[in-house]
């Protein structure tokens, strides 16, 4: 309080809290007194959306985060219903860019959080709420298989990539924390210590230069720049005008970058020598708001050249036949196998796909260890095609979508999984009145369909995973339809 009169600054009582961060059990506080207020002892406090507790552990900034975006989930659940409402595709967009961002803020903060199986299983939860409603899956259904079906990955992997992307972004800027590398009983083990370990495997080299920089806005600019605007059909047939009038004595210069399976090149063509310049390429990336430490340095120098030059950076349309681009495009398919190589600093690009790669190995052998054996029985080894033709065919289509996740998780409508239930009193199927209603006898066995499915399948009994393997889709889902008897 003294320090703050002497600065001019006042507290106040009403904003403040007092929490003793530590795990010892025998400590004394005196009583803390702003303007005859006495603070109160609190367990925890919130700092920039963070809640801190006094253990550290994260526990409660868990619950308030999935107490959020489970509320703001049970909102959109007022739009979808088992056949109507939002579709599919409507409602991961808003999972993905609405909900899912609520659980990750800063996540690279209490990534150790997920350590715990009961913060992972509150975490996990959330998400399978958010595909339940996407899929109109029944509460049943295991989260390892709605993930599956929607390609989304599991959040405790995601989080600890998201966690390992903000780590190594910091790393960029100059700004992570270092910590003591020893660590002994009774200590925490740091949040950069975790993202750390999590990147170790991934041979990125942490000494060397990397392309990222702290957000700079660059507001001088002693260049001039030329793009197609809202008309780039009338730019492009105009654009060898354009060049056909720049005077004679303008230093012209094409530059032009290609990718190849033997490398990266670029290339770059001056045709005269003067100090006016006119820069032309094929790109639109033309930003006042720089992250990028090459772009910056380009900048700069644009900028330098421009105190002294008139200076005009034009883009060109890529492949149009102009003489310099075509050039330029030459040369830098030639450098994409040159022995001169140039050094540059490390993409963040590159290492977030490092990253990404890992997370879904995770992802992946998470699926394989976890899967429910019926939801790999159905889709066998052609896994990946059966789940992609469900994600373009229905996709927008709510009714098809739930029916399909239905068969090929097990948890439906049919007679044995409602037995399992205790939903019905019998596990045998209707129509033929002799076997256990599952999706193997209702899609393959059951004589009463035999002649449907002969004509859907061209077949008259066949397996289950066979039917998936061997017949798209939208053909099992007719078939499914026809029979007004499904899942």
């Amino acid at each position: 309080m003294k320090w703050c009169t002497t600065k001019d600054l006042t507290i106040s009582a009403l904003k403040t809290k007092v929490v003793m961060f530590t795990w010892n059990k025998r400590w004394n506080l005196r009583p803390i007194v702003v303007d005859n207020t006495t603070i109160e002892l609190s367990t925890s406090a919130k700092f920039l959306g963070i809640t801190l507790d006094n253990k550290l552990n994260y526990n409660e900034h868990i619950n308030n985060t999935t107490k959020k975006a489970t509320a703001s989930l049970m909102q959109c659940r007022k739009a979808v219903g088992p056949t109507w409402g939002l579709t599919p595709k409507t409602c991961i967009w808003i999972y993905k860019t609405i909900i899912r961002p609520i659980i990750t803020y800063c996540c690279s903060i209490w990534i150790r959080a997920t350590h715990t199986n009961i913060n992972a299983t509150k975490l996990r939860r959330v998400q399978a709420l958010a595909l339940r409603i996407m899929t109109g899956a029944m509460p049943s259904t295991p989260f390892v298989a709605l993930n599956q079906i929607t390609n989304t990955t599991d959040i405790i992997p995601y989080l600890q990539g998201e966690a390992a992307k903000s780590n190594e972004r910091l790393r960029a800027y100059g700004s992570l924390t270092r910590e003591r590398p020893e660590h002994t009983k009774g200590t925490i083990k740091a949040h950069v210590t975790i993202n750390n370990d999590f990147v170790k495997d991934l041979n990125i080299p942490h000494n060397s230069e990397r392309d990222l920089t702290v957000p700079s806005l660059n507001l001088q600019s002693n260049f001039t720049t030329t793009t197609p605007g809202d008309n780039p059909d009338t730019y492009r047939t105009q654009l060898q005008n354009i060049i056909n009038e720049t005077p004679e004595d303008w230093i012209t210069c094409y530059t032009d970058g290609s990718k190849t399976e033997e490398g990266c090149g670029a290339g770059y063509i001056i045709t005269t020598n003067n100090n006016n310049t006119i820069l032309h390429e094929d790109s639109l990336n033309l930003p006042n708001s720089c992250t990028n430490n090459t772009v910056k340095h380009c900048l700069d120098i644009l900028n330098q050249i421009g105190a002294h030059n008139q200076v005009e950076l034009r883009w060109i349309a890529a492949h149009s036949g102009l003489w310099g681009n075509e050039k330029a495009d030459e040369l830098a398919k030639h450098g994409t196998t040159s022995t001169t190589t140039i050094a540059r600093p490390i993409p963040q690009a590159y290492i977030n796909k490092l990253i990404n790669d890992k997370v879904q190995k995770l992802n992946t052998d998470i699926v394989n260890k976890d899967c429910p054996r019926h939801t790999k029985l159905i889709l066998g080894r052609n896994h990946t095609k059966i789940i992609n033709n469900l994600n373009r065919s229905f996709i927008n289509n709510r009714k098809d979508y739930r029916t399909t996740t239905q068969l090929i998780t097990g948890h439906c409508g049919l007679n044995k999984h409602l037995y399992n239930m205790n939903k019905t009193t019998t596990k045998e199927c209707p129509l033929c009145g002799h076997h256990e209603e599952t999706v193997n006898h209702f899609l393959g066995q059951c004589p009463a369909l035999a002649q449907t499915r002969g004509q859907y399948f061209n077949d008259f009994y066949l397996s289950a995973s066979d039917i998936f393997d061997n017949i798209h889709i939208t053909t099992i889902i007719n078939y499914v339809n026809k029979t007004t008897h499904g899942p």
